[in-house]
């Protein structure tokens, strides 16, 4: 029987987060029940969504700084009786709440009478769940998959690329010139790379730094690029913008082919012979440049026979 989830939050406020979560979802094995499909019926709003609520297997809330529209009787929140009804259905219940610390627009967040009732909500879930935080969309599906992988081990895995990796530099020479390796890691593990020639005016980053973090970033017509940013020795942070088009179109052709068997989990010895092959396209490729490569993977370089 295929699961059903219903997600629970208030709308307007929460939009992309919502999209998020059902961008990543849909793909799986799983029914989602949400109000983005709720469509025409007879029923009253809150009827439809305790009754969806009802038909579930698994609840997630998501609370924000929104209280959300109100029922007329019981003064409550929509939200707020969606769990209620769960909760007496004895259903599987996930929360998140987003970190106090998230910049939301100021129309997002109630104030007076609203904001007492969030609060005194938030704190019945924090008394009887294990609640987890969140900041933006990526960090909030990535929770919700990880959490329902553990749930329902029989859903395919999808792993979701946070906005921010922790990062390592690398530095190595061959030929007369500097090169510089950039390994992403995701729960400890490589996660992608980009390499190329170091630069001094495109990438003056001082010698000591030896790690920093790779943002991924949107831009305003949806193009992604990848940027490093690394804290200096005075404490104040500084982003080279453009590891995904800085580099040569040769090096960020090898470093998207390794990043795509990093991310489907290949081993060290599977990505050695792919390393180890790269000499043959377009003639590129050094045996210095893969030791490097993998020496930033950790791969144990062997002498070719």
């Amino acid at each position: 029987m295929t699961p059903k989830v219903f997600i629970s939050s208030t709308y307007s406020d929460l939009l992309l987060y919502r999209s998020k979560i059902w961008e990543y979802l849909e793909p799986l094995k799983i029914k989602i029940l949400g109000m983005e499909k709720f469509g025409a019926r007879k029923s009253t709003p809150l009827e439809t969504c305790l009754t969806e609520v009802a038909k579930s297997d698994i609840y997630i809330g998501i609370i924000a700084f929104r209280y959300g529209s109100v029922e007329k009787i019981s003064k409550k929140s929509f939200s707020q009786l969606e769990y209620e009804k769960a909760l007496s259905l004895d259903k599987e219940i996930m929360i998140y709440l987003m970190d106090d610390k998230t910049l939301v627009q100021a129309n997002h967040v109630d104030k007076w009478i609203d904001a007492s009732k969030l609060e005194k909500f938030k704190d019945v879930l924090k008394s009887r769940h294990h609640i987890d935080t969140f900041n933006d969309p990526e960090e909030l599906a990535s929770k919700i998959i990880e959490r329902l992988t553990t749930l329902l081990p029989n859903l395919t895995k999808v792993i979701i690329r946070p906005k921010i990796l922790n990062c390592k530099l690398n530095r190595f020479n061959f030929h007369g010139e500097k090169w510089v390796v950039f390994v992403g890691y995701l729960r400890g593990k490589p996660y992608e790379i980009f390499t190329g020639i170091a630069d001094d005016e495109i990438f003056p980053i001082p010698i000591s730094i030896t790690s920093g973090k790779i943002l991924k970033i949107l831009d305003e017509d949806g193009n992604v690029r990848f940027d490093f940013q690394y804290t200096d020795k005075y404490g104040y942070r500084k982003t080279m913008g453009g590891l995904s088009h800085m580099f040569s179109k040769h090096t960020y052709k090898y470093g998207a082919m390794i990043t795509s068997l990093l991310q489907k989990g290949d081993d060290a010895k599977e990505l050695e012979g792919v390393i180890d092959n790269m000499d043959t396209f377009e003639g590129f490729a050094s045996e210095e440049w893969k030791i490097a490569v993998k020496i930033a993977l950790g791969i144990k370089p062997h002498k070719s026979s």
